[in-house]
């Protein structure tokens, strides 16, 4: 309200007050311009057309902004996996798959058999209960469990690796 105020009353004063107001607003409107530009040149090239949808979020998931390092093992899953296949999934960014899955932490809270579920020699039988055919693990501290078990069964099948997600197929 009070800077409100006072731009109208430099309005009001003399022709050289307004002179220096309009540069003022002038430059306050160029510089928040340029901020806009530097906050969004990078997606230019997606929304002109001239970059697909998974080159742009291969290439703007690894800036330290966003830290979208599982998209590459996303597409991996889109495009390699069957579509009747059914992931268990670690990183929260299920949206970007083409194939059926379950979270991982809903899954070991909600659906699964505490009592199965991290045992080696249960947890594959779990999983497939639930029709799951493959994982798509990260180094998520809340899923590592569940992980460690998997892995000490030594009868995963890793068919991606890229050190952000690994995913494997069950036996």
């Amino acid at each position: 309200i009070i800077i409100a105020n006072a731009f109208f009353f430099l309005l009001k004063q003399d022709f050289s007050s307004k002179i220096v107001l309009k540069t003022l607003v002038v430059m306050w409107l160029i510089t928040n311009l340029g901020a806009a530009v530097r906050s969004t040149h990078y997606k230019f090239n997606y929304i002109m057309g001239k970059e697909s949808k998974n080159d742009y979020l291969n290439r703007v998931g690894k800036y330290n902004k966003y830290k979208f390092f599982s998209y590459p093992a996303l597409n991996y899953i889109n495009e390699t996996l069957p579509d009747s296949a059914t992931i268990l999934l670690w990183s929260n960014d299920g949206f970007y798959l083409d194939r059926k899955y379950l979270y991982t932490l809903e899954f070991m809270t909600r659906m699964a058999n505490p009592n199965t579920l991290l045992k080696k020699d249960l947890v594959i039988s779990e999983l497939k209960s639930f029709g799951i055919t493959h994982v798509a693990m990260t180094d998520n501290y809340l899923r590592m469990p569940l992980r460690n078990v998997l892995e000490e069964t030594k009868e995963l099948i890793t068919i991606y690796d890229d050190g952000q997600m690994k995913i494997a197929s069950l036996p």
